[in-house]
């Protein structure tokens, strides 16, 4: 329940402070743009009852809507601040908060997958499919607030632009329920979007793992000017879906994800790649779940890093938020490290010696140069971070194919001592 009381005591305050030569101003003003504006803190949502998951700009925009709301009807009645404005802007305030309320979808095209498969694909917590004509009844309505949100940059500007770029490509759909306000990107919603990435990260693991090649679709549109950024997220039941665009890093999944997905591939990324298996974990919890989650997050970030220094940062950093097993007063981690990968990208034991000595000797020595000694990427390195590629792609995919041994074992620690132990897997 909402602390209308709270809220309409915060109304009163707020707009008391207000100048009377801003009153009119502040008034006219759409919400979210400029004027007098009253921050909500992290300590007032909690106080005021708003719905969990709201973050403090979403809820900032509500409250100011609602401040605009008093000055207008001051501005219109000729008449000084009143309860009854207060009450009226509060009830208003309420109901945009319960209609943002429920179960939303997330789309986001990804142009650079060519999808030949007719069928939905379940990756993680989202599904991959190709975007059709109904997809452009849904952009219907809200093209001109797409073009103002993106500044009339890449954005369609109608539906049969719409049709010409996305229609037959690929995207990601993704269910997630939570307070979602307009189009600022909810605290439900940024979760959405990470268990997107996720999604995105795999796919890029698979990628490598099975060397796929590189393909691009013939859009029409230089490839440069995709609409990467531009997703949208609307209320499931038929409601419109409201345009996002942000621009930067933080919305950018990587170029590495142009190849194209057919019926073998498909094939390949089900028998080798073990992409049941990951389903089933998304949807679990656990230690392993979030290690798995954290050596993507940071794969995906690496990718996406331009400077080959900072892009070999994060993979070390994946590549140990995976493998690495805790301490053992008997064993360092380097060894750990080096053991437990070994185990997975070699089936014999010449092989597995022979990854070992490579890891201590040149792969682990590069990570303290570079994480410890500011040492920078060098031409000579790309060797050793190419094996650190491998080292995570078949760490990953190791963990998922034998993960009914894992859970048996009781987690990756006691497997990978059982499996020393035996020296075979």
């Amino acid at each position: 329940m909402l602390n209308t009381e709270r809220i309409k005591d915060l109304l009163r305050k707020a707009v008391y402070r207000i100048p009377a030569e801003d009153i009119k101003g502040t008034a006219g003003l759409l919400t979210g743009y400029g004027g007098v504006r009253f921050h909500i803190s992290e300590d007032e949502i909690r106080m005021i009852g708003l719905p969990e998951g709201i973050n403090s700009e979403t809820a900032s925009d509500i409250f100011n809507m609602g401040v605009r709301q008093v000055c207008r009807q001051m501005i219109d009645s000729g008449s000084a601040l009143s309860d009854e404005m207060v009450v009226s802007a509060c009830d208003t305030m309420a109901e945009e908060f319960r209609a943002s309320e429920g179960d939303h979808l997330f789309v986001f095209f990804i142009p650079g997958i060519i999808l030949t498969v007719e069928k939905r694909i379940e990756i993680g917590a989202a599904v991959l499919r190709s975007a059709t004509v109904t997809d452009a009844e849904l952009f219907e309505g809200i093209s001109s607030a797409f073009v103002d949100r993106m500044g009339g940059l890449q954005g369609p500007l109608d539906k049969s632009d719409f049709l010409k770029r996305y229609v037959g490509s690929t995207l990601f759909e993704l269910h997630f329920s939570g307070c979602h306000f307009k189009d600022e990107i909810s605290s439900p919603c940024d979760s959405a979007w990470k268990e997107m990435r996720r999604v995105a990260a795999f796919l890029l693991v698979c990628k490598e793992f099975l060397q796929l090649p590189e393909a691009y679709a013939n859009r029409g549109v230089e490839p440069g000017h995709w609409p990467w950024d531009a997703f949208r997220v609307g209320k499931r039941g038929g409601a419109p879906l409201l345009p996002i665009y942000a621009q930067g890093s933080q919305f950018h999944m990587g170029w590495g994800l142009e190849f194209a997905i057919d019926q073998s591939v498909l094939d390949k990324l089900n028998k080798y790649c073990c992409l049941e298996t990951f389903n089933l974990l998304c949807r679990t919890q656990g230690e392993l779940r979030d290690k798995i989650f954290r050596s993507l997050d940071w794969f995906l970030k690496g990718c996406n890093e331009e400077d080959p220094t900072d892009r070999l940062v994060c993979f070390f950093i994946s590549f140990e938020s995976l493998m690495a097993m805790g301490g053992d007063a008997l064993n360092s981690q380097t060894d750990d490290l080096a053991e437990n990968i070994a185990l997975l990208v070699h089936e014999k034991e010449s092989g597995r010696i022979e990854e070992k000595t490579f890891f201590k000797r040149e792969l682990y020595p590069l990570r303290n140069r570079v994480m410890h000694h500011g040492y920078t990427f060098e031409a000579k390195d790309a060797a050793i971070s190419d094996r650190l590629m491998i080292y995570i792609t078949h760490g990953l995919i190791g963990i998922l194919r034998h993960l009914d041994a894992i859970t048996i074992a009781g987690g990756p620690r006691k497997f990978f001592e059982r499996v020393k132990m035996s020296a075979s897997l």
